[in-house]
């Protein structure tokens, strides 16, 4: 179990799926919020804030997709990322889901291990958003002349380099 003790909100519909996940997330060690629809999600957001929200797609009164569009036109201090869940497959959907919004696209019946590995994402998503934020505010603080210069990172040696082969073309003659 990973005790991240990260809040998430879940939207979906139907009760016994919400239960089912709340569930997987609770054991996961993240602390979970619920709402039954988009409308109510969004007025949980306007007061809290959630770094992940895992909504379903179809629902009443106000749908992932117009979920997705409205949160973020919201004013938000912090990234959130958006994982939208439905059973409705194909590309046309997908690309439909990620247009308004959606970080990330799991298909119904949810697979434990794949949004696991999706909410770890999720979180290093986040982690470098919020080292990036961190990094942005020392820089407005700290005046231009006594900044510290970037570190640069060691250079990355190929496959090939490592395998001790050449990853230089030979001149066409």
């Amino acid at each position: 179990m990973a005790d991240t003790g990260i809040p998430i909100l879940l939207v979906d519909d139907d009760r016994f799926m919400r239960t089912v996940l709340c569930q997987t997330l609770q054991d996961a060690g993240y602390r979970v919020s619920q709402a039954a629809n988009g409308k109510e999600a969004l007025e949980l957001c306007r007061s809290t804030y959630f770094p992940i929200i895992l909504t379903d797609w179809v629902m009443p009164e106000m749908d992932g997709i117009a979920f997705c569009r409205a949160f973020r036109e919201l004013a938000a201090e912090c990234y959130t990322y958006l994982i939208l869940l439905t059973s409705q497959e194909g590309k046309e959907k997908l690309i439909e889901g990620l247009e308004a919004g959606a970080d990330e696209y799991l298909i119904k019946p949810v697979n434990e291990a794949e949004l696991m590995v999706r909410l770890k994402t999720a979180r290093r998503i986040l982690d470098l958003e919020s080292s990036l934020q961190k990094s942005l505010e020392e820089n407005k603080r700290t005046p231009a002349g006594k900044r510290k210069p970037a570190k640069k990172a060691p250079p990355r040696k190929s496959a090939a380099k490592k395998a001790g082969t050449s990853t230089r073309r030979k001149a066409a003659p």
